[in-house]
Protein backbone atom coordinates (compact mmCIF):
# COMPACT_ATOMS: atom_id res chain seq x y z
CA UNK A 1 0.00 0.00 0.00
CA UNK A 2 1.13 3.48 -0.77
CA UNK A 3 0.00 5.18 2.43
CA UNK A 4 0.57 3.23 5.64
CA UNK A 5 -1.50 4.35 8.62
CA UNK A 6 -0.39 3.44 12.12
CA UNK A 7 -1.99 3.01 15.51
CA UNK A 8 -1.43 5.89 17.98
CA UNK A 9 -2.38 4.87 21.54
CA UNK A 10 -0.62 7.44 23.69
CA UNK A 11 -1.59 10.94 24.73
CA UNK A 12 -2.47 13.35 23.42
CA UNK A 13 -4.35 11.82 20.49
CA UNK A 14 -5.75 8.90 22.48
CA UNK A 15 -6.67 8.40 26.15
CA UNK A 16 -4.22 6.41 28.22
CA UNK A 17 -6.79 3.64 28.70
CA UNK A 18 -7.10 2.75 25.01
CA UNK A 19 -5.40 -0.39 23.73
CA UNK A 20 -3.77 -0.94 20.37
CA UNK A 21 -6.24 -3.71 19.57
CA UNK A 22 -9.14 -1.26 19.79
CA UNK A 23 -7.58 0.91 17.09
CA UNK A 24 -6.23 -1.77 14.78
CA UNK A 25 -9.55 -1.98 12.94
CA UNK A 26 -9.34 1.69 12.01
CA UNK A 27 -5.73 1.29 10.85
CA UNK A 28 -6.69 -1.74 8.74
CA UNK A 29 -9.61 0.07 7.10
CA UNK A 30 -7.42 3.07 6.29
CA UNK A 31 -4.64 0.92 4.88
CA UNK A 32 -7.18 -0.87 2.71
CA UNK A 33 -7.91 2.33 0.82
CA UNK A 34 -6.18 2.45 -2.58
CA UNK A 35 -3.77 5.41 -2.51
CA UNK A 36 -6.03 7.87 -0.63
CA UNK A 37 -3.52 10.74 -0.45
CA UNK A 38 -2.44 10.41 -4.09
CA UNK A 39 -6.09 10.32 -5.15
CA UNK A 40 -6.88 13.40 -3.08
CA UNK A 41 -3.90 15.25 -4.58
CA UNK A 42 -5.15 14.47 -8.09
CA UNK A 43 -8.34 16.35 -7.22
CA UNK A 44 -6.45 19.30 -5.73
CA UNK A 45 -6.45 22.55 -7.70
CA UNK A 46 -3.70 25.11 -8.13
CA UNK A 47 -5.90 27.73 -6.46
CA UNK A 48 -6.20 25.50 -3.39
CA UNK A 49 -2.42 25.07 -3.24
CA UNK A 50 -1.99 28.84 -3.50
CA UNK A 51 -4.46 29.40 -0.66
CA UNK A 52 -2.71 26.90 1.63
CA UNK A 53 0.80 28.08 0.72
CA UNK A 54 0.02 31.73 1.41
CA UNK A 55 -1.39 30.81 4.84
CA UNK A 56 2.00 29.46 5.98
CA UNK A 57 4.56 31.47 7.89
CA UNK A 58 7.66 32.55 5.92
CA UNK A 59 9.75 29.93 7.71
CA UNK A 60 7.31 27.12 6.92
CA UNK A 61 7.04 28.26 3.31
CA UNK A 62 10.79 28.02 3.00
CA UNK A 63 10.83 24.61 4.68
CA UNK A 64 8.24 23.32 2.23
CA UNK A 65 10.10 24.62 -0.81
CA UNK A 66 13.38 23.13 0.44
CA UNK A 67 11.70 19.78 1.13
CA UNK A 68 10.32 19.70 -2.40
CA UNK A 69 13.68 20.65 -3.91
CA UNK A 70 12.59 24.09 -5.12
CA UNK A 71 15.73 26.17 -4.59
CA UNK A 72 14.35 29.67 -4.33
CA UNK A 73 13.73 32.08 -1.48
CA UNK A 74 10.14 31.79 -0.27
CA UNK A 75 8.14 34.67 -1.75
CA UNK A 76 5.72 36.82 0.22
CA UNK A 77 2.95 35.56 -2.07
CA UNK A 78 3.11 32.52 -4.30
CA UNK A 79 2.68 32.94 -8.03
CA UNK A 80 0.49 30.62 -10.11
CA UNK A 81 3.54 29.07 -11.76
CA UNK A 82 5.13 28.31 -8.38
CA UNK A 83 1.92 26.68 -7.14
CA UNK A 84 1.76 24.53 -10.29
CA UNK A 85 5.32 23.40 -9.55
CA UNK A 86 4.50 22.72 -5.88
CA UNK A 87 1.41 20.67 -6.76
CA UNK A 88 3.30 18.65 -9.37
CA UNK A 89 6.09 17.81 -6.94
CA UNK A 90 3.62 16.86 -4.21
CA UNK A 91 1.85 14.50 -6.58
CA UNK A 92 5.15 12.98 -7.72
CA UNK A 93 6.37 12.60 -4.11
CA UNK A 94 3.16 10.80 -3.18
CA UNK A 95 3.30 8.46 -6.19
CA UNK A 96 7.00 7.60 -6.17
CA UNK A 97 8.08 7.80 -2.55
CA UNK A 98 4.86 6.94 -0.64
CA UNK A 99 5.52 10.05 1.44
CA UNK A 100 3.07 12.60 2.80
CA UNK A 101 5.59 14.96 4.41
CA UNK A 102 5.16 17.59 1.73
CA UNK A 103 1.36 17.51 1.97
CA UNK A 104 1.59 17.89 5.75
CA UNK A 105 3.93 20.84 5.33
CA UNK A 106 1.43 22.51 3.00
CA UNK A 107 -1.68 21.82 5.08
CA UNK A 108 -0.53 22.36 8.67
CA UNK A 109 -2.78 25.41 9.17
CA UNK A 110 -5.69 23.62 7.50
CA UNK A 111 -5.39 20.61 9.83
CA UNK A 112 -5.24 22.83 12.88
CA UNK A 113 -8.52 24.44 11.87
CA UNK A 114 -10.08 21.03 11.18
CA UNK A 115 -9.09 19.89 14.67
CA UNK A 116 -10.41 23.05 16.31
CA UNK A 117 -13.71 22.69 14.44
CA UNK A 118 -14.24 19.02 15.35
CA UNK A 119 -13.19 19.53 18.97
CA UNK A 120 -14.67 23.00 19.47
CA UNK A 121 -15.05 23.95 23.12
CA UNK A 122 -18.46 24.80 24.51
CA UNK A 123 -19.45 28.22 23.29
CA UNK A 124 -16.45 28.50 20.93
CA UNK A 125 -17.37 29.63 17.43
CA UNK A 126 -15.14 27.97 14.83
CA UNK A 127 -15.95 28.29 11.15
CA UNK A 128 -16.34 25.20 9.00
CA UNK A 129 -12.92 24.57 7.43
CA UNK A 130 -14.54 23.59 4.14
CA UNK A 131 -16.05 27.05 3.76
CA UNK A 132 -12.56 28.54 4.13
CA UNK A 133 -10.32 26.04 2.33
CA UNK A 134 -12.56 24.10 -0.04
CA UNK A 135 -13.50 20.43 -0.22
CA UNK A 136 -10.50 19.07 -2.11
CA UNK A 137 -7.93 20.70 0.19
CA UNK A 138 -9.68 19.55 3.38
CA UNK A 139 -10.00 16.03 2.00
CA UNK A 140 -6.30 15.86 1.15
CA UNK A 141 -5.51 17.25 4.60
CA UNK A 142 -7.58 14.63 6.44
CA UNK A 143 -6.03 11.69 4.60
CA UNK A 144 -2.50 13.08 4.94
CA UNK A 145 -2.66 13.77 8.69
CA UNK A 146 -5.01 11.21 10.23
CA UNK A 147 -3.84 7.93 11.71
CA UNK A 148 -5.59 5.31 13.83
CA UNK A 149 -6.12 7.24 17.08
CA UNK A 150 -9.19 8.25 19.05
CA UNK A 151 -8.78 11.91 18.07
CA UNK A 152 -8.42 10.96 14.40
CA UNK A 153 -11.49 8.72 14.71
CA UNK A 154 -13.50 11.82 15.67
CA UNK A 155 -12.17 13.68 12.63
CA UNK A 156 -12.75 10.74 10.26
CA UNK A 157 -16.28 10.21 11.62
CA UNK A 158 -17.04 13.88 10.95
CA UNK A 159 -15.49 13.72 7.48
CA UNK A 160 -17.35 10.52 6.60
CA UNK A 161 -20.64 12.36 7.10
CA UNK A 162 -19.70 14.93 4.45
CA UNK A 163 -20.48 14.55 0.76
CA UNK A 164 -16.92 15.43 -0.22
CA UNK A 165 -15.34 12.55 1.75
CA UNK A 166 -15.75 10.08 -1.11
CA UNK A 167 -14.52 12.57 -3.70
CA UNK A 168 -14.59 10.99 -7.16
CA UNK A 169 -14.43 7.45 -5.79
CA UNK A 170 -16.87 4.83 -6.98
CA UNK A 171 -17.69 1.16 -6.61
CA UNK A 172 -15.40 -0.68 -4.20
CA UNK A 173 -13.64 2.52 -3.18
CA UNK A 174 -16.90 4.00 -1.92
CA UNK A 175 -17.59 0.88 0.12
CA UNK A 176 -14.12 1.00 1.66
CA UNK A 177 -14.54 4.65 2.58
CA UNK A 178 -17.88 3.80 4.18
CA UNK A 179 -16.09 1.14 6.25
CA UNK A 180 -13.61 3.75 7.49
CA UNK A 181 -16.52 5.93 8.61
CA UNK A 182 -18.28 3.04 10.38
CA UNK A 183 -15.15 1.98 12.28
CA UNK A 184 -14.41 5.59 13.25
CA UNK A 185 -17.95 6.07 14.58
CA UNK A 186 -17.69 2.90 16.66
CA UNK A 187 -14.54 4.26 18.35
CA UNK A 188 -16.21 7.61 19.01
CA UNK A 189 -19.11 5.75 20.66
CA UNK A 190 -16.70 3.98 23.03
CA UNK A 191 -14.95 7.23 24.01
CA UNK A 192 -17.65 9.94 24.10
CA UNK A 193 -16.54 13.41 25.10
CA UNK A 194 -12.86 12.78 24.38
CA UNK A 195 -10.77 15.92 23.96
CA UNK A 196 -7.20 15.71 22.67
CA UNK A 197 -4.43 17.49 24.50
CA UNK A 198 -1.47 19.30 22.92
CA UNK A 199 -1.54 18.16 19.27
CA UNK A 200 1.91 16.59 19.14
CA UNK A 201 1.05 14.72 15.95
CA UNK A 202 0.01 17.96 14.28
CA UNK A 203 3.47 19.49 14.41
CA UNK A 204 5.25 19.89 11.12
CA UNK A 205 7.83 17.20 10.34
CA UNK A 206 11.09 18.62 11.74
CA UNK A 207 14.02 19.33 9.50
CA UNK A 208 16.45 18.99 12.37
CA UNK A 209 15.58 17.42 15.72
CA UNK A 210 17.24 18.16 19.00
CA UNK A 211 18.17 14.98 20.84
CA UNK A 212 19.60 16.35 24.02
CA UNK A 213 16.42 17.77 25.55
CA UNK A 214 18.44 20.66 26.85
CA UNK A 215 17.01 23.66 28.61
CA UNK A 216 18.57 25.83 25.92
CA UNK A 217 16.38 24.11 23.33
CA UNK A 218 13.27 24.85 25.40
CA UNK A 219 14.31 28.48 25.76
CA UNK A 220 14.83 28.66 22.02
CA UNK A 221 11.31 27.31 21.45
CA UNK A 222 9.83 30.04 23.63
CA UNK A 223 11.91 32.66 21.83
CA UNK A 224 10.80 31.30 18.45
CA UNK A 225 7.15 31.48 19.50
CA UNK A 226 7.51 35.11 20.60
CA UNK A 227 9.34 35.98 17.39
CA UNK A 228 6.65 34.31 15.29
CA UNK A 229 3.90 36.20 17.11
CA UNK A 230 5.64 39.49 16.41
CA UNK A 231 6.24 38.49 12.80
CA UNK A 232 2.63 37.52 12.17
CA UNK A 233 1.42 40.82 13.66
CA UNK A 234 3.76 42.75 11.37
CA UNK A 235 2.58 40.71 8.40
CA UNK A 236 -1.03 41.36 9.33
CA UNK A 237 -0.33 45.08 9.60
CA UNK A 238 1.22 45.11 6.12
CA UNK A 239 -1.65 43.06 4.69
CA UNK A 240 -4.19 45.49 6.14
CA UNK A 241 -2.32 48.46 4.63
CA UNK A 242 -2.37 46.80 1.20
CA UNK A 243 -6.04 45.85 1.63
CA UNK A 244 -7.02 49.42 2.49
CA UNK A 245 -5.20 50.72 -0.55
CA UNK A 246 -6.89 48.09 -2.71
CA UNK A 247 -10.27 48.91 -1.20
CA UNK A 248 -9.88 52.59 -2.05
CA UNK A 249 -8.87 51.68 -5.60
CA UNK A 250 -11.78 49.25 -6.07
CA UNK A 251 -14.25 51.76 -4.61
CA UNK A 252 -13.01 54.42 -7.01
CA UNK A 253 -13.35 52.06 -9.98
CA UNK A 254 -16.84 50.98 -8.99
CA UNK A 255 -17.89 54.60 -8.41
CA UNK A 256 -16.60 55.38 -11.90
CA UNK A 257 -18.64 52.51 -13.33
CA UNK A 258 -15.63 50.29 -14.06
CA UNK A 259 -15.02 46.69 -13.10
CA UNK A 260 -12.00 46.02 -10.86
CA UNK A 261 -9.33 43.63 -12.14
CA UNK A 262 -8.23 40.48 -10.36
CA UNK A 263 -5.00 42.20 -9.33
CA UNK A 264 -7.02 44.94 -7.66
CA UNK A 265 -8.99 42.38 -5.62
CA UNK A 266 -6.02 40.14 -4.73
CA UNK A 267 -4.97 42.05 -1.56
CA UNK A 268 -8.53 41.83 -0.25
CA UNK A 269 -8.79 38.12 -1.02
CA UNK A 270 -5.44 37.46 0.66
CA UNK A 271 -6.46 39.17 3.90
CA UNK A 272 -8.55 36.24 5.12
CA UNK A 273 -5.62 33.84 4.76
CA UNK A 274 -3.34 36.14 6.77
CA UNK A 275 -5.91 36.35 9.57
CA UNK A 276 -6.30 32.55 9.52
CA UNK A 277 -2.57 32.06 9.87
CA UNK A 278 -2.35 34.66 12.64
CA UNK A 279 -5.15 32.93 14.52
CA UNK A 280 -3.34 29.58 14.18
CA UNK A 281 -0.06 31.06 15.45
CA UNK A 282 -1.81 32.58 18.47
CA UNK A 283 -3.58 29.30 19.17
CA UNK A 284 -0.31 27.36 18.95
CA UNK A 285 1.24 29.79 21.46
CA UNK A 286 -1.61 29.12 23.89
CA UNK A 287 -3.22 32.55 23.48
CA UNK A 288 -6.99 32.22 23.42
CA UNK A 289 -9.92 34.60 23.47
CA UNK A 290 -8.24 37.41 21.53
CA UNK A 291 -10.43 39.14 18.96
CA UNK A 292 -9.19 39.09 15.37
CA UNK A 293 -8.32 42.76 15.42
CA UNK A 294 -4.80 44.00 14.81
CA UNK A 295 -4.58 46.25 17.87
CA UNK A 296 -5.86 43.53 20.23
CA UNK A 297 -3.60 40.89 18.72
CA UNK A 298 -0.53 43.12 18.92
CA UNK A 299 -1.26 43.87 22.58
CA UNK A 300 -1.74 40.16 23.36
CA UNK A 301 1.53 39.28 21.62
CA UNK A 302 3.36 41.92 23.66
CA UNK A 303 1.92 40.64 26.94
CA UNK A 304 2.82 37.08 25.95
CA UNK A 305 6.42 38.06 25.20
CA UNK A 306 6.87 39.96 28.47
CA UNK A 307 5.34 37.10 30.46
CA UNK A 308 7.65 34.51 28.97
CA UNK A 309 10.71 36.70 29.43
CA UNK A 310 9.76 36.93 33.11
CA UNK A 311 9.25 33.14 33.21
CA UNK A 312 12.71 32.60 31.74
CA UNK A 313 14.35 34.73 34.42
CA UNK A 314 12.40 32.89 37.12
CA UNK A 315 13.48 29.51 35.73
CA UNK A 316 17.11 30.56 35.96
CA UNK A 317 16.62 31.34 39.65
CA UNK A 318 14.83 28.02 40.21
CA UNK A 319 17.88 26.22 38.85
CA UNK A 320 19.75 27.45 41.92
CA UNK A 321 17.06 26.07 44.24
CA UNK A 322 17.38 22.61 42.71
CA UNK A 323 20.60 22.26 44.69
CA UNK A 324 19.62 24.05 47.89
CA UNK A 325 21.29 22.39 50.86
CA UNK A 326 22.05 22.69 54.55
CA UNK A 327 24.45 21.19 57.08
CA UNK A 328 23.83 17.52 57.80
CA UNK A 329 23.10 18.30 61.46
CA UNK A 330 20.72 21.15 60.66
CA UNK A 331 16.99 20.77 61.41
CA UNK A 332 16.38 22.47 58.04
CA UNK A 333 17.02 19.26 56.06
CA UNK A 334 13.32 18.55 55.49
CA UNK A 335 12.74 22.19 54.57
CA UNK A 336 15.51 22.00 51.95
CA UNK A 337 13.95 18.85 50.51
CA UNK A 338 10.56 20.58 50.23
CA UNK A 339 12.16 23.50 48.38
CA UNK A 340 13.98 21.20 45.95
CA UNK A 341 10.74 19.34 45.22
CA UNK A 342 8.78 22.53 44.56
CA UNK A 343 11.53 23.90 42.32
CA UNK A 344 11.82 20.64 40.36
CA UNK A 345 8.07 20.52 39.78
CA UNK A 346 8.09 24.00 38.26
CA UNK A 347 11.25 23.49 36.23
CA UNK A 348 9.83 20.30 34.71
CA UNK A 349 6.59 22.03 33.66
CA UNK A 350 6.99 23.10 30.00
CA UNK A 351 4.48 25.93 30.31
CA UNK A 352 3.24 27.74 33.43
CA UNK A 353 -0.29 28.63 34.36
CA UNK A 354 -0.98 31.68 36.53
CA UNK A 355 -0.86 29.65 39.75
CA UNK A 356 2.53 28.23 38.83
CA UNK A 357 3.82 31.73 38.11
CA UNK A 358 2.79 32.78 41.62
CA UNK A 359 4.62 29.76 43.04
CA UNK A 360 7.74 30.61 41.05
CA UNK A 361 7.60 34.18 42.40
CA UNK A 362 7.37 32.77 45.94
CA UNK A 363 10.45 30.60 45.34
CA UNK A 364 12.32 33.60 43.97
CA UNK A 365 11.37 35.39 47.21
CA UNK A 366 12.76 32.42 49.14
CA UNK A 367 16.01 32.78 47.23
CA UNK A 368 16.19 36.39 48.38
CA UNK A 369 15.57 35.29 51.96
CA UNK A 370 18.46 32.84 51.79
CA UNK A 371 20.74 35.56 50.50
CA UNK A 372 19.62 38.04 53.16
CA UNK A 373 20.41 35.62 55.98
CA UNK A 374 19.87 37.27 59.38
CA UNK A 375 20.55 40.87 58.41
CA UNK A 376 18.85 42.99 61.04
CA UNK A 377 18.84 46.02 58.76
CA UNK A 378 16.67 44.03 56.28
CA UNK A 379 14.05 43.01 58.88
CA UNK A 380 11.13 44.68 57.11
CA UNK A 381 12.06 43.15 53.75
CA UNK A 382 12.47 39.71 55.34
CA UNK A 383 8.98 39.90 56.84
CA UNK A 384 7.43 40.72 53.46
CA UNK A 385 9.29 37.91 51.72
CA UNK A 386 8.41 35.39 54.44
CA UNK A 387 4.74 36.31 54.16
CA UNK A 388 4.81 35.78 50.39
CA UNK A 389 6.42 32.34 50.64
CA UNK A 390 4.08 31.06 53.38
CA UNK A 391 0.95 32.40 51.69
CA UNK A 392 1.68 30.88 48.26
CA UNK A 393 3.71 27.78 49.21
CA UNK A 394 2.72 26.53 52.68
CA UNK A 395 4.91 23.45 52.14
CA UNK A 396 7.95 25.76 52.11
CA UNK A 397 6.93 27.76 55.20
CA UNK A 398 9.61 26.08 57.30
CA UNK A 399 12.21 27.00 54.69
CA UNK A 400 11.11 30.63 54.90
CA UNK A 401 11.67 30.57 58.67
CA UNK A 402 14.98 28.71 58.47
CA UNK A 403 16.30 30.44 55.36
CA UNK A 404 19.62 31.39 57.04
CA UNK A 405 20.32 27.67 57.47
CA UNK A 406 20.09 27.06 53.71
CA UNK A 407 22.65 27.56 50.96
CA UNK A 408 22.15 27.89 47.21
CA UNK A 409 23.82 25.92 44.46
CA UNK A 410 25.45 27.73 41.59
CA UNK A 411 23.20 27.66 38.48
CA UNK A 412 25.62 25.52 36.50
CA UNK A 413 25.70 22.95 39.28
CA UNK A 414 21.96 22.89 39.91
CA UNK A 415 21.38 19.53 38.26
CA UNK A 416 23.92 17.77 40.42
CA UNK A 417 23.10 16.22 43.78
CA UNK A 418 23.06 18.74 46.64
CA UNK A 419 26.48 18.92 48.30
CA UNK A 420 26.70 19.33 52.05
CA UNK A 421 28.27 22.66 52.89
CA UNK A 422 31.81 22.54 54.15
CA UNK A 423 32.34 22.89 57.88
CA UNK A 424 35.48 24.87 57.30
CA UNK A 425 35.28 28.61 57.74
CA UNK A 426 37.90 31.27 57.68
CA UNK A 427 38.37 33.07 60.96
CA UNK A 428 40.19 36.23 61.81
CA UNK A 429 42.92 36.25 64.47
CA UNK A 430 40.45 37.25 67.16
CA UNK A 431 38.17 34.30 66.41
CA UNK A 432 35.42 36.27 64.67
CA UNK A 433 34.32 35.49 61.15
CA UNK A 434 35.88 37.53 58.38
CA UNK A 435 33.30 39.76 56.79
CA UNK A 436 30.88 39.56 59.77
CA UNK A 437 29.25 42.74 60.96
CA UNK A 438 31.07 43.91 64.09
CA UNK A 439 27.80 44.88 65.78
CA UNK A 440 26.29 41.38 65.65
CA UNK A 441 27.74 39.10 68.36
CA UNK A 442 27.72 35.54 67.02
CA UNK A 443 27.01 32.33 68.88
CA UNK A 444 27.57 30.25 65.73
CA UNK A 445 30.19 30.06 63.03
CA UNK A 446 29.04 30.99 59.54
CA UNK A 447 30.35 32.09 56.21
CA UNK A 448 28.19 34.65 54.47
CA UNK A 449 28.81 34.71 50.75
CA UNK A 450 27.17 36.26 47.74
CA UNK A 451 24.86 33.26 47.39
CA UNK A 452 23.70 33.07 51.00
CA UNK A 453 24.95 32.10 54.45
CA UNK A 454 26.39 28.66 55.15
CA UNK A 455 25.59 27.71 58.74
CA UNK A 456 28.05 25.33 60.36
CA UNK A 457 25.82 25.03 63.23
CA UNK A 458 27.15 24.97 66.75
CA UNK A 459 23.84 26.45 67.87
CA UNK A 460 20.93 27.81 65.88
CA UNK A 461 20.54 31.24 67.41
CA UNK A 462 22.08 34.63 66.97
CA UNK A 463 22.19 37.40 69.47
CA UNK A 464 21.38 40.49 67.43
CA UNK A 465 22.19 43.94 68.59
CA UNK A 466 19.31 45.82 70.12
CA UNK A 467 17.03 46.92 67.28
CA UNK A 468 16.18 50.50 66.76
CA UNK A 469 12.86 51.70 68.22
CA UNK A 470 10.01 50.68 65.93
CA UNK A 471 12.04 48.07 64.06
CA UNK A 472 10.25 44.82 63.25
CA UNK A 473 11.23 41.67 65.07
CA UNK A 474 12.43 38.83 62.84
CA UNK A 475 11.64 35.29 63.91
CA UNK A 476 14.80 33.44 64.89
CA UNK A 477 15.18 29.80 63.97
CA UNK A 478 15.03 28.83 67.64
CA UNK A 479 11.71 30.66 68.24
CA UNK A 480 8.78 28.29 68.70
CA UNK A 481 6.37 28.09 65.79
CA UNK A 482 3.43 27.93 68.22
CA UNK A 483 3.44 30.43 71.05
CA UNK A 484 1.96 29.85 74.44
CA UNK A 485 -0.61 32.57 73.95
CA UNK A 486 -2.14 30.87 70.93
CA UNK A 487 -5.74 29.96 71.73
CA UNK A 488 -6.67 26.28 71.85
CA UNK A 489 -7.68 24.90 68.46
CA UNK A 490 -5.43 27.36 66.64
CA UNK A 491 -2.11 25.85 67.61
CA UNK A 492 -2.05 23.51 64.61
CA UNK A 493 -2.54 26.50 62.31
CA UNK A 494 0.70 28.15 63.35
CA UNK A 495 2.37 27.51 59.98
CA UNK A 496 -0.61 29.00 58.16
CA UNK A 497 -0.81 32.08 60.37
CA UNK A 498 2.69 32.37 61.85
CA UNK A 499 3.66 35.01 64.31
CA UNK A 500 6.15 36.64 61.97
CA UNK A 501 3.42 37.71 59.56
CA UNK A 502 2.42 40.61 61.72
CA UNK A 503 2.37 43.95 59.99
CA UNK A 504 5.46 46.04 60.58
Amino acid sequence: MQDRYRVVTGPSLSPSSVSAEELEGLADSLNALPHPVATALNDLTVNAVELAFNSLSPRHRQDLLDRLGIRIAAPRRASKSLCVDVLGRLQRESRQHTCTCGVKGLTNIVMNQVGRFVFAQDGEAVSDPVSRWGESLVRATVFAWCNASVADAYILAWAADQDWFAGTAGGDDTAQLATVGDVARSIVAVYPGFKPGIPEERELPPTAASDDGSEAAAEGTVADAATELDAVCRELDSALVRAREALDKVAALVADGCAPRDDDLAPLAALAAVFDRAEAVFHAAGIEGVSLRLEDMTRAASVHRVTHEHDLQARQTLQELLGVACHSDSPAASAAEAVRGAARRLVDAPMWEQGQREESAALVALTQLIRLGRRVDAAAEILVLQEQVVRVLPACAMAAVMAPELTLAQPEAADREPVEPSADATESTDGSMLGDRADIPRTERADRSGTGMTATGLTHEIAPAAPEPGAAAVLAVSDPLVTGDAPPGNRLQALEEPKFLRTV
